[in-house]
């Protein structure tokens, strides 16, 4: 049976860890050494067994050929196989001695930091072969959803299965090409890039040249789509359908094999005394969607303005940057209150490099900055000591191609200085340097070597709260640095997602900032690429730092005030 500690790995490794698992993996590598001996073996014995494969492989498969086998037997002989596992065996022992020695397992901090990292940090999540889904959540407008079902938002990848509103207007992006505008309260199931079940509700299907053939099922019939567009209505009594534009053929049921086309409607199922035309005669459009969602975006800025004026009026503000609302030329202006009201932009953030400026979360109403040129970033500075950190943002992430994708960062990294980024498997990450003096090397495995760190720190990791199927959304993301109760706890749309206590050793508190940037960093202490570029490829368009720890419930009202439609 496998220990506590070998389960958390495989759990982490698999990508099914919880976030209550993996607080008490961190934990465990935190107070047992024990556990560290065991965790930093797994991890060593897992290398070693890739790299021999790898090695394997490469000695012994003559180039672009496949082995081959003798035609008398069609498995190795006893001898051969006992030969072979004798020597793999002792080329394990031999790379883990290795191994060994370099990071003096269970005897030293780097040990420590090395468990630690390897549990917070696997080297390269597994990229999807293909969005593990059939279509698009593209728009929506004036949504709720069933209580006891988890909420969609735009651009959310649709699985195969049920897909249930409540109330609004949606548009779905089938991945064949077609487009489903759907009324709720309504219920569907996707089968498959190019169909589905209508169960209930109202349904308007756009179908284009590429997505010829796109089919939707009602009760007992197929509407099989031949261009261009055609509307469906299902209820417990009755199925309608009605040919808007185009031509479809209908199969199975009463009306197998009957063609539809313009103006053309049927009942195809159920009784009563509607018409079908009669019933889909206010069938909303494509333009009704936008217009109640460019509505639903107007009232929530409007609403988020006022909540800024209350915001810059916190004493415990160091700097606050709602982009758009303080553009002067190529700087933002501090929205603090004693800083907005001054014609000084001493405490600006100033773009450098190729920012570009993008809709932000409300749409073509508000503005974000972008920073997926490599050069691109904003640069501030902010002078004092601090005795608390919280920081937040609304972020857009489009890809997480670097190894580390940076949210704010100190430029020099020194001591009580602050890091706040994204890893490349959609893990938040947040440390500040304890001790810049001290010198401290830990064994990299994309470098394959010892490298030195800046100097004694901790980073704190989320579980993954990104990945490539959420492409294009905003987060509210935010990070609560408290020395006084000793806690690093981070936070996604309002909701905790990691808490971590400070130990002793890497508590710090007299904190700084200094010069800084926003986006990116430019003052990485190692040059090799996947280490110092880190420009976000994505945009942020509100962005702030406090000297305070703000509670749960004060980071939940900032969500709230600021979230756009649909969250």
């Amino acid at each position: 049976m496998p220990s506590e500690i070998e389960d958390l790995r495989t759990k982490l490794a698999n990508s099914s860890i919880t976030s209550a698992e993996f607080a008490r993996l961190q934990d465990l590598l935190e107070s047992d050494p024990q556990a560290r001996r065991e965790y930093l073996e797994s991890e060593m014995l897992d290398e070693c067994l890739h790299r021999l494969a790898e090695q394997s492989l490469h000695q012994t498969l003559p180039s672009a050929q496949p082995p081959r086998l003798a035609a008398t037997s069609t498995k190795p002989s006893a001898v051969s196989w006992t030969l072979g596992w004798l020597a793999f065996a002792v080329a394990i022992s031999g790379v883990v001695g290795t191994f060994g020695y370099y990071f003096g397992v269970g005897q030293s901090d780097a040990a420590t930091a090395d468990a630690k990292q390897l549990a917070g940090a696997r080297i390269q999540s597994e990229k999807p072969d293909s969005l593990p889904g059939h279509a698009i959540l593209r728009r929506t407008a004036g949504v709720s959803w069933p209580e006891n079902q988890k909420g969609h938002r735009e651009g959310d990848v649709l699985p195969s299965g049920k897909f249930v509103l409540r109330s609004g207007l949606v548009e779905i992006d089938f991945f064949c090409g077609a487009s489903l505008l759907v009324e709720g309260p309504a219920e569907l199931d996707i089968a498959s890039d190019w169909s589905a079940s209508v169960i209930s509700g109202r349904f308007r299907a756009s179908v284009p040249p590429a997505a010829r053939g796109f089919a939707l099922t009602a009760q007992d019939t197929k509407i099989i789509d031949l261009g261009t567009e055609f509307a469906v209505d299902v209820s417990r009594n009755h199925t309608f359908v009605k040919v808007i534009d185009g031509e479809i053929r209908l199969e199975g049921g009463t009306y197998d094999g009957k063609h539809l086309t313009t103006g053309q409607s049927e009942s195809v199922h159920g009784t009563g005394n509607d018409h079908p035309s009669e019933a889909l005669v206010d069938l909303a459009t494509r333009t009704t969607l936008q217009q109640r969602r460019t509505t639903a975006q107007q009232d929530r800025f409007a609403a988020w303005q006022k909540s800024v004026q209350s915001l810059r009026s916190d004493p415990r503000l160091i700097a606050y940057y709602p982009i758009g609302a303080g553009k002067v030329g190529r700087a933002i202006k501090n929205a603090r209150s004693d800083e907005s009201t001054s014609n000084s932009l001493a405490g600006a953030a100033q773009q450098v490099g190729p920012v570009t400026t993008a809709e932000g979360r409300f749409g073509s109403i508000s503005d974000a900055l972008q920073f997926e040129r490599l050069g691109a970033r904003l640069r501030l500075r902010a002078d004092g000591n601090y005795s608390a950190f919280t920081f937040m943002c609304w972020a857009r992430i489009d890809q997480l191609n670097n190894r580390y994708n940076a949210l704010f960062m100190a430029d020099s990294y020194e001591t009580g200085e602050p890091h706040w980024q994204i890893r490349d498997d959609g893990a938040m990450m947040f440390s500040v340097m304890v001790d810049d003096t001290q010198e401290v090397e830990n064994y990299s495995e994309i470098d394959r070597k010892l490298v030195k760190q800046a100097g004694l720190h901790r980073v704190y990791y989320t579980p993954p709260i990104w990945d490539p199927s959420q492409s294009g959304q905003w987060f509210h993301l935010a990070a609560v640095y408290d020395p006084a109760n000793r806690t690093v706890t981070q936070y996604v749309n309002g909701s905790q997602v990691s808490v971590a206590r400070i130990e002793d050793k890497y508590l710090i508190e007299e904190l700084r900032l200094g010069a800084c940037e926003i986006g990116n960093w430019g003052q990485p202490f190692r040059k090799t690429p996947w280490f110092s570029i880190r420009n976000l490829d994505g945009a942020i368009d509100e962005i702030a730092a406090f000297d305070a720890a703000l509670t749960a419930v004060e980071i939940q009202r900032l969500y709230a005030a600021g979230k756009p439609p649909g969250y």
